[in-house]
């Protein structure tokens, strides 16, 4: 007879600090219209003021300074920058038994 424990292990991703979404909104609006990451490269305060598609980002002080104090020419270069400035993410991992079986043989 063999006796084995079955583990079922959970990943999630944490951020340590504040949840950076609306910088992906930023730069989500970037991906999908040129006219957006062409002002969010050419023109920051205008591109922020403005917002996409009606909504408005809602951007910490430190978020909106450090969108507004980065000068490069890519969204890429953007992207970037804003990785350098966001916290990394936490991954924690939970183990759980899930079940313990049997085999005969």
């Amino acid at each position: 007879m063999l006796t084995h424990q079955l583990f079922e292990q959970h990943v999630s991703l944490k951020s340590i600090n504040r949840d950076p979404s609306d910088i992906n909104r930023v730069l989500a609006a970037a991906v999908v219209s040129k006219a957006f990451c062409h002002l969010l490269l050419t023109n920051p305060t205008k591109a922020l003021a403005q917002g996409f598609c009606g909504e408005r980002f809602s951007l910490s002080v430190e978020e909106r300074e450090m969108i507004l104090y980065t000068r490069v020419s890519t969204l890429s270069e953007f992207a970037q920058q804003m990785s350098k400035f966001l916290p990394a993410p936490r991954i924690s991992y939970n183990s759980v038994v899930a079940e313990d079986y049997q085999m005969r043989i």
